[in-house]
């Protein structure tokens, strides 16, 4: 969903995850700054700064100074990023819910069942992976 969500707007996975971010801040009433992006996304500030050039470029973000630090730059959404993502999104979940409904019942709780224990076995791999990668670093470590 996230990769046809990022080709329907022609953006990398990166875009889209700061996008996002910067959708979710408006939502929680908060201002958020290209340091803080760069910190939430785990990139450089430089590679932020081409990132925001890109969604600023492309019509999604726009950049405006701290009403106190000139210096810090604040991210807001254009309004057509709110609509492009609930369209992209909205049409998919539309989609995905006409292929749910169509299955029976039986055949609904199967897939559940199906996609919890994938769940459930993915969160399992990424505790054990995590001692496993550790026990690896240290010295004498398997």
């Amino acid at each position: 969903m996230q990769r046809r969500t990022r080709d329907d707007m022609d953006m990398n996975e990166t875009d889209l995850r700061a996008l996002r971010m910067v959708i979710r801040a408006e939502q929680e009433h908060r201002e958020l700054s290209s340091a803080e992006l760069a910190r939430a996304l785990d990139v450089s500030t430089a590679a932020t700064t081409k990132l925001v050039g890109r969604l600023v470029k492309t019509g999604y973000l726009s950049r405006t100074p701290h009403p106190v630090d000139r210096r810090v730059q604040l991210l807001r959404s254009r309004p057509g990023a709110h609509a492009r993502i609930r369209e992209t999104l909205g049409r998919m979940h539309r989609e995905m819910l006409e292929i749910a409904s169509a299955l029976a019942p039986a055949e609904q709780r199967a897939v559940a069942g199906f996609l919890d224990r994938m769940s459930d076995l993915y969160d399992a791999a990424l505790l054990t992976g995590s001692s496993r990668e550790q026990r690896a670093e240290a010295p004498g470590g398997a």
